[in-house]
């Protein structure tokens, strides 16, 4: 699979500009400017004149994602590499970096610099000095979305069957929907919302080369519901403005599952949304061909949201079996282009999200609203709009939508399960449950919760592999305009001071002081990334120039340089109220995928790795992560 944090080029992916230091002038032109699309992977089709100013305007008036000096980079960069080297390496490191800064590095973060300026004094896409390649990482990158860009989160706090289950969620989504599209979505304190528009009524649409995003904002009245690998359309929106109670939405669900049931499955053209993205767009352009399927096509792609109905469980207790409905599920039992709320017979729910223009803190945000609604609990934000309602016998019958395909679609179709198979086939998931303790205690240690579990990660896979790992946190820069994430690299020379130290058993007192003071670095590192003080968006950036221009970098091309990028655990901390689960696939073969929730009381760990490589074990690493959280809890 690819790396989707990876910055060698834009394929895989100091002046500090902020809306004050562009000028007055040029704010005020800002302001007036006709809001038109500059965007190269965005299509609006039909959308309210608000997003516009919220997908290309600045309406709470952020700064500009900072460029970080030259010298503050690659300084970071030294301090990273250094837990990862011994003494030779490092000093190689050293004259690499003083090498570059002295030299083309000097030149490339001039240019950038100069690019970044024009684009902000033009009020125009981009937006950041990375945004574009961020862009093109996310929708340039052809593998599968699968494992690749399709996370998950299990969500919990819904006590019903499934199809109420399912009703309650959707009803109370296509509310949420509704606030956005107003425009009544109140700002996340000091954060930049322009996520938020571009979950209602889109879907990432396959074309060759580059995806776009296309929005039926307006025209999303529907829901798209797979059951039994058959697909249907439900309107839940009417033209008189009212919605679909749950009531009646849970009847037209239930009445789903009886004709799934009972028809008989047509052309799974949903598994094509798994393949490679330049396959699927070639097939897709020739569905189009035919009036009809594009018709239905458009259908899916301004539905409010896709709900997966799935079967009975094996075992409605087995986490990791609910870990791989919503990861790596059967891919014509899903529509991988889209959010997908996914609900089994036995109630257990998750969201399966589209990782391409939006990041956890969205994600989390809208579960969050969704969920106080539909369990009639307040919410920070306020209300849902109350809109009037309809019954179910004032609403449409489910229409099942039926393609119709050739003998070769037939065949693309098949081999496209067949790949599907195979990439998931390869993963291997573990889940931990850890109930010993939580934040409440980790707190008491001196000791930030995430800063503690990014060390037991690190301890852990030294006790598996014999050395540090180069590690990927994601952390929000939503305090910018168009901010998304930034790297923590976690491994720092005080982490692998606190992993040695309790490798080697070293007294109580000695190991307990270098685990504060290690978690105490990743604060400062964290706060620093957050703050848009990191490494490797600007290097991302940097790159881009240089591969555009055909540059030769030596630092870039060193194989140290190359390895301290190359994330042998990619973790993330997903921690939002009503989630049970966070998951997402390892983004190199021979490296772990962590996706963690830190409650009150306990811990959730999901571990991916993959079987094709034999250095790596999921079952082996969540128990080491156990092991040494309780060896962690025994320093205190």
């Amino acid at each position: 699979p690819p790396d989707p944090h990876s910055w060698s080029s834009v394929n895989m992916q100091a002046i500090f500009l902020s809306a004050v230091g562009v000028g007055v002038a040029v704010k005020a032109l800002q302001r007036k400017r006709k809001m038109e699309n500059p965007s190269p992977v965005l299509t609006l089709k039909s959308v309210p004149a608000g997003f516009k100013t919220e997908l290309f305007g600045n309406p709470y008036d952020l700064p500009r994602l900072p460029i970080p000096a030259l010298e503050d980079t690659t300084k970071k960069y030294l301090a990273a590499v250094r837990p990862l080297t011994d003494d030779a390496e490092y000093a190689k490191q050293e004259k690499l970096v003083k090498a570059f800064t002295e030299g083309v590095g000097a030149e490339l973060h001039k240019k950038l610099v100069e690019k970044d300026a024009a684009a902000a004094k033009s009020g125009s896409y981009p937006f950041s000095f990375i945004e574009e390649c961020w862009d093109k990482m996310y929708y340039g990158e052809r593998c599968p979305a699968p494992i690749n860009f399709s996370p998950y989160f299990a969500v919990t706090g819904l006590k019903g069957s499934q199809t109420s289950n399912a009703a309650m969620f959707a009803h109370s989504f296509t509310k949420w929907t509704q606030r956005v599209l107003k425009g009544e979505l109140a700002q996340d304190a000091g954060a930049c919302s322009y996520g938020f528009p571009k979950h209602i009524g889109s879907a990432k649409v396959p074309k060759k080369g580059l995806d776009t995003l296309v929005m039926y904002s307006n025209e999303s009245t529907n829901v798209i519901v797979i059951c039994n690998e058959q697909i249907f359309s439900v309107e839940v929106l009417s033209k008189d403005g009212t919605i679909l109670d749950v009531a009646g939405l849970e009847a037209k669900f239930d009445e789903i599952k009886k004709m799934a049931a009972a028809g008989t499955k047509g052309p799974k053209v949903q598994s094509l949304t798994s393949e490679d993205r330049d396959v699927w767009a070639d097939a897709r352009s020739t569905l189009e061909k035919d009036a009809s399927n594009k018709a239905l096509l458009k259908e899916i792609d301004q539905a409010i949201i896709v709900v997966c109905l799935d079967g009975a469980p094996k075992n409605p207790n087995d986490l990791v079996e609910r870990s791989d409905r919503l990861l790596i599920a059967p891919t014509a039992t899903r529509w991988w282009d889209k959010f997908m709320l996914v609900v089994d017979e036995s109630g257990f729910m998750g969201v399966t999200c589209e990782h391409s223009y939006a990041d956890g803190t969205n994600w989390g945000r809208f579960i969050r609203e969704t969920m106080n609604d539909a369990l009639g609990k307040p919410d920070p934000s306020g209300p849902l709009p109350t809109l009037p309602t309809h019954a179910a016998a004032a609403a449409p019958a489910p229409k099942p939508l039926v393609f119709t395909v050739s003998a070769d679609m037939e065949s693309k179709i098949a081999a496209a399960e067949a790949n599907h198979a195979k990439l998931t086939g390869d993963l291997e998931t573990a889940v931990i449950d850890f109930t010993e303790f939580g934040k409440g205690a980790i707190k008491g240690w001196n000791c930030s919760p995430d800063g503690a579990v990014q060390l037991a990660f690190q301890a852990a896979y030294y006790q598996l592999h014999g050395r540090m790992p180069p590690v990927y946190e994601a952390c929000a820069t939503r305090k910018f305009h168009h901010g998304r994430t930034e790297t923590i690299r976690s491994t720092t020379s005080d982490s692998k001071a606190f992993v040695e130290a309790l490798a080697k058993n070293a007294p109580k007192a000695e190991t307990l002081a270098l685990m504060q003071a290690a978690a105490k670095t990743h604060g400062g590192n964290a706060k620093g990334c957050s703050n848009g003080a990191g490494i490797d968006r600007h290097f991302t950036a940097m790159a881009a120039i240089a591969t555009k221009e055909g540059t030769k970098v030596d630092l870039f091309e060193d194989a140290t340089f190359k390895y301290s990028k190359s994330w042998h655990l990619s973790t993330s901390n997903g921690t939002q109220p009503y989630l049970s689960m966070f998951g997402f696939g390892a983004v190199i073969p021979q490296g772990y995928g962590l996706g963690y929730l830190v409650n009150n009381d306990d811990i959730s760990i999901v571990c991916t790795s993959y079987k094709s490589c034999a250095e790596t074990s999921s079952a082996k690493m969540a128990s080491s992560i156990e092991e040494t959280l309780k060896k962690m809890k025994a320093l205190v």
